[in-house]
């Protein structure tokens, strides 16, 4: 009833049951055992709606206009975060400032040590993947982070994990390709729905 009252004025109520089907039966999730499956539905789809499939379609309108974009899932849980056991929103600072505590594992501090150099390289070069030595870069990382593209088999990412749950690697398909096609409806009709007001808006601002 819920993702009915959010997404079906703008999807439809056909289109937002199979959204709410795939969020409550295709999910997986760490088992804690106050959250529900339902629970789990919520957070994911929040989740997506914005963040994660917001992210995913600024990154294609960026593309559209040439530049060059690259994204990242973190899917590591800090270990110290026993409760709750999930990777939040801003959950990546720690790692890329290399500023995660004294309770970090050996493998967190890996990880941290491969995010703070990507996001180096990139500040320094315009690049995450480093540059010729010769113009300063001396060590270029291990895994080659895949440039986001428009065609649909370029539309890569990099997931960064510690090693024993896969390590950092490139994913060479579309980011939560089914909920992030019913998001990104979502989100263009809404903004369609919103021009107006925003053409209002900022003839008020003029």
């Amino acid at each position: 009833q819920a993702f009915q009252k959010w997404y079906g004025p703008v999807i439809g109520a056909v289109r937002t049951d199979a959204a709410a089907r795939l969020y409550l039966a295709n999910e997986t999730h760490p088992e804690v055992w106050n959250l529900s499956n339902a629970w789990w539905a919520a957070e994911r789809s929040m989740t997506d709606q914005a963040f994660a499939c917001a992210a995913k379609f600024a990154s294609e309108q960026l593309a559209t206009h040439g530049l060059k974009v690259f994204q990242y899932h973190l899917t590591h849980a800090f270990s110290a975060d026993k409760e709750y056991p999930v990777v939040y929103h801003g959950a990546e600072t720690p790692y890329v400032f290399y500023d995660l505590g004294a309770k970090a594992t050996a493998e967190e501090t890996a990880l941290a040590q491969q995010m703070a150099s990507y996001c180096h390289r990139h500040a320094a070069f315009g690049t995450p993947n480093g540059v010729h030595p010769r113009d300063g870069d001396s060590d270029a990382p291990a895994v080659h982070w895949p440039q986001f593209e428009l065609s649909a088999e370029q539309r890569a990412y990099l997931r960064l994990d510690i090693a024993t749950a896969g390590g950092v690697r490139p994913v060479q398909k579309p980011f939560r390709m089914a909920s992030c096609a019913f998001m990104g409806e979502w989100l263009e009709k809404e903004l369609a729905s919103a021009e107006p007001q925003l053409a209002v808006a900022a003839v008020v601002l003029v």
